[in-house]
């Protein structure tokens, strides 16, 4: 069983022998799917296929943590002598990326990621011992 992903927003759905048969997110008549349609991934496929992530200063205690996947979202790493907090989470973080954030000091907290893009049974978060905030 695996934790599939659409590959279109980046939503990570509950454990399952298949795709579920639409995205929740996506199956909105007004989204865009692209010429390929709804598809779906895996965090193991992603790392296999060698999705990496970029850590980039944007000004002092603040970093970004940029993505190619799905929309190419950005999640910001909120440096703090309290602890660091990850604003806004991407959906895949590879092992590099993780080495970086350590090496910064780990993340404290995260916040939540919008509604929209939760799923209740699982999230991308799953052995987080972080804080929700």
């Amino acid at each position: 069983m695996a934790n599939y992903i659409c590959t279109i927003c980046g939503t990570q759905y509950g454990e399952g022998n298949s795709p579920p048969p639409s995205c929740a997110v996506c199956g909105d008549e007004r989204r865009y799917l692209g010429w390929d349609g709804q598809g779906w991934t895996t965090l193991a496929e992603m790392s296999a296929e060698g999705y990496r992530n970029e850590l980039r200063p944007l000004e002092p205690g603040l970093i970004g943590i940029g993505s190619p996947f799905a929309v190419g979202h950005r999640a910001m790493l909120v440096r703090a002598q309290a602890g660091n907090v990850l604003w806004d989470p991407i959906r895949f973080i590879d092992e590099r990326a993780v080495d970086q954030i350590c090496t910064l000091g780990g993340i404290e907290a995260f916040s939540a990621p919008p509604p929209r893009l939760c799923n209740p049974k699982k999230n991308s978060h799953g052995n987080s011992e972080a804080s929700i905030t």
